[in-house]
């Protein structure tokens, strides 16, 4: 059994009205390190996929006037990250010679204005800006030079040839975003007092510039994409009557992009995207409610700037989504359990998948690149349950169900393979969560939980698939007004699954044939946690 402890450290601080009553402030930190749990067995290290992550947030909420508060937040991340997370012999031991990185750097600020002096209305601005420099890379070809070695002993008509190459990018994006949102006072209702409403307007712009440094390229990749989103949006919120709410909602978003990369390709994507929800609501009793709603929303569409893609692959196209559900929550055994149930079809058009695709080179080698594409249409269905039992004063029961059936509908793959009905990638036929929370006095609390989920397929690009798994965790706390220290374990059964999966060749020992390659989970792991305020 293998195992790596994680050392993590909380710090952070929590004032109410410090100086008076109108300015209250929050600071947080969050300190993160582990060697992880990659074996680089060539350059015999234990801590190249290791994790170093800073996180550094504050908030400060002032009340200026009677009518004017102003919420101010900040964020930094530092993450300097290794990555070796790729094995030839599928599991946690790499043999690659120059191991990756996965590094970031974020500053952001954002600011929220609530002005509550107009009399019809209360008028609430979000501004923002962020930005990120990042980096991230790896070894291609997962090995060393000079791998093949004890074949060619073995073997002196042995087919020897290897390849050797690193990938690497580095990223510089920004984005800021601006909306003016308006919500109708109390008294100002529509249609008799009956209708709430808010209205807003959306703004975004977003840059991004991107170098890629690879040793199959002749010289620097370089790409810009650019793109800006205007949006305007209303929703309305009319009690019916004492037991029935319809909730109608509506937004409309033009997006304009602009895509340019040093091979002399460009593209200017422009889209109008349209969504709403119609929800009806429906109170039972005190202690039962039910809802039925249509949403239609969307996602933007883009352009792929990972990889050596053909210019038809560069960009792709918004999908669309259109989900009807029914939900249900009720209230138990004087309200110490509830029961939360929603069932739901998705009707998906222009679906944005992620795929891959193996490009062969001139000397025989490969570049596998991953890639957002659109697929046809596709449709996902599926219930989801939600229960939480709290027996006593001192055990409480939690569980989560959540099934699922998805399938593509005309779609060819790019490998010119047929989807048609076959499930979506990453998509389990079901998942679950069962727990139970123990707490013998006030200042311990003991947790066991099971988290399971089914096996599903690990890319549109081929039919290689997970295992079903199912893992253990367990905690102990001791809990404080102002610190609590948690004992914990993941996994405790040291469970062996993957998170992800590959199909081509990348092996020079078996002549690079095509096979399966998956990336482990983390297996058992276990550490302690302080969490302290003041």
């Amino acid at each position: 059994m293998r195992c790596r402890q994680l050392q993590q450290l909380w710090f952070g601080c929590c004032i109410v009205r410090p100086t008076s009553d109108e300015i209250n402030y929050r600071f947080a930190a969050n300190h993160y390190q582990s060697d992880g749990f990659i074996e680089n067995t060539y350059l015999n290290k234990n801590d190249t996929n290791n994790r170093d992550e800073t996180t550094v947030r504050g908030k400060v909420s002032i009340q200026a006037t009677n009518d004017l508060t102003i919420d101010l937040s900040a964020f930094y991340f530092d993450f300097d990250n290794g990555y070796d997370a790729f094995s030839l012999d599928n599991n946690r031991q790499t043999l690659s010679d120059q191991p990756g990185l996965d590094e970031q750097k974020t500053q952001a600020i954002a600011a929220k204005l609530t002005y509550q002096g107009f009399e019809q209305f209360t008028l609430i601005t979000l501004l923002s800006l962020a930005d990120s420099d990042l980096a991230y890379g790896y070894d291609e070809d997962w090995a060393y030079e000079g791998i093949s070695a004890p074949e060619i002993i073995e073997n002196p008509d042995y087919a020897y040839w290897e390849y050797s190459s690193t990938d690497y990018y580095f990223r510089d994006k920004s984005t800021q975003t601006i909306e003016l949102r308006a919500l109708s006072n109390k008294g100002n209702e529509l249609f008799n007092g009956s209708t709430s409403w808010v209205a807003g307007v959306y703004f975004k712009q977003d840059d991004e510039n991107l170098e890629r440094q690879y040793t199959y390229l002749a010289s620097d990749f370089t790409s810009t994409f650019d793109s800006q989103s205007m949006a305007i949006y209303g929703q309305l919120d009319s009690q019916l009557n004492s037991t029935l709410t319809l909730t109608t909602g509506l937004r409309i978003e033009q997006r304009s992009a602009d895509y340019i990369n040093s091979d002399g390709f460009s593209d200017s994507p422009d889209d109008t995207m349209i969504g709403g929800k119609l929800v009806l609501s429906y109170q039972q009793n005190d202690n039962a409610f039910w809802y039925g709603s249509i949403n239609r929303g969307y996602k933007a569409g883009g352009a792929n700037t990972d990889g050596s893609l053909p210019d038809d692959l560069r960009t792709f196209d918004p999908e669309y989504l259109v989900n009807y559900e029914l939900g249900y929550k009720v209230s138990l055994f004087d309200n110490t359990a509830f029961i939360r149930a929603a069932a739901f079809y998705m009707d998906r058009s222009d679906i944005q998948v992620k795929s891959s695709k193996t490009i062969v080179r001139d000397d025989g080698s490969s570049e596998f690149i991953a890639y957002l594409g659109n697929a046809a249409t596709g449709s996902n269905v599926g219930v989801e349950i939600e229960a939480n039992w709290q027996f006593n004063e001192s055990i409480e029961f939690y569980g989560a169900l959540g099934l699922l059936d998805t399938e593509f509908k005309g779609f060819i793959n790019a490998e010119g393979a047929s989807l048609d009905g076959r499930q979506q990638a990453h998509a389990p036929n079901y998942q679950f969560n069962l727990g139970v929370n123990i707490r013998p006095s006030e200042d311990w609390l003991i947790n066991f939980s099971v988290d399971g989920k089914d096996g599903f397929y690990y890319s549109d690009s081929h039919n290689e698939r997970s295992k079903s798994v199912e893992l253990i965790n367990a905690s102990l706390s001791y809990l404080q007004d102002e610190y609590q220290v948690k004992l914990w374990a993941r996994n405790l059964t040291d469970e062996v699954y993957a998170n992800r999966g590959f199909y081509f060749g990348n092996d020079p020992r078996d002549g690079y044939t095509d096979k399966q390659y998956s990336q482990l989970s983390e297996p058992l792991v276990f550490g302690i946690t302080l969490d302290y305020q003041f």
